[in-house]
């Protein structure tokens, strides 16, 4: 079994790691090649799955609290299928229009792309919306209700957190090893705040995945051991986790 970090009860300059892989074997491409009604069927059994064993991949399971900020109550759930029903539509039309010119994996990577937008919108800069929409609230028995993704659908209030978790179970469902890094010391040009993003890895190689951003390709480093020997995640120039142990940003 992977090493499982269920991140989220961490210092201020830590950053917390979710990530796994996918035991079986996953052909993607087959399954977006499927009629609708069957492929809806596929795609709800290989969640299913991915949910029971959430451990190992990962995964972003429906009963997960997926905090943006803890201290103020801002989490939601991922608790809406059709999203993914969505992602291998959206990759079915994709292979057919780009099959013979374009890679799997840059189809793969821009359908995730697509689909995370198309689900939830590109931020509109309005943060008082979005943390309404993520606000936990008390039932009438006293039991906390996290909100639904389905409040951020289309709203254009979504940002790096709801951006990264669903992307990385996007990845997780095509069978690539997925890092979904949760960062509280980040340091960006005129920005040092909390940040979330992706790793993936494949093809041999990690590779940043930012949405929140619009930056993404190859790196150096993985994720896990930078962390692990609180060294700090730095990519061309900014640093993305462990600020505190950089000096000088150097490109890499």
């Amino acid at each position: 079994m992977e090493k499982f970090y269920d991140g989220f009860d961490f210092d201020m300059s830590a950053a917390a790691v979710r990530y796994g892989k996918y035991d079986g074997k996953i052909d993607y491409k087959q399954i977006a090649s499927l009629e609708e009604s069957e492929r809806i069927k596929v795609v709800d059994a290989l969640v299913q799955d991915f949910v029971q064993k959430k451990e190992e991949t990962g995964f972003f399971a429906s009963d997960d609290c997926i905090y943006i900020n803890r201290l103020l109550g801002n989490s939601f759930k991922i608790d809406d299928n059709e999203i993914y029903h969505l992602f291998f539509r959206n990759l079915g039309k994709a292979f057919k229009e780009f099959g013979d010119v374009k890679t799997s994996g840059t189809i793969v990577m821009t359908t995730i792309r697509d689909t995370v937008y198309e689900y939830l919108g590109k931020f509109d800069g309005d943060s008082k919306k979005r943390f309404s929409l993520t606000q936990a609230y008390f039932d009438d028995d006293d039991n906390i209700v996290v909100p639904s993704i389905k409040e951020l659908k289309g709203k254009n209030a979504s940002a790096c957190v709801e951006y990264s978790s669903l992307a990385h179970n996007l990845w997780l469902l095509t069978g690539v090893k997925s890092y979904y890094v949760l960062s509280k010391d980040a340091k960006f040009e005129g920005s040092e705040d909390g940040h979330a993003f992706v790793v993936v890895e494949y093809g041999g190689k990690c590779r940043l995945f930012d949405l929140a951003q619009g930056v993404g390709g190859p790196i150096k480093d993985n994720p896990i051991e930078l962390f692990e020997n609180k060294k700090p995640l730095i990519i061309n120039g900014m640093i993305y986790a462990n600020a505190k142990y950089a000096g000088a940003p150097e490109k890499k």
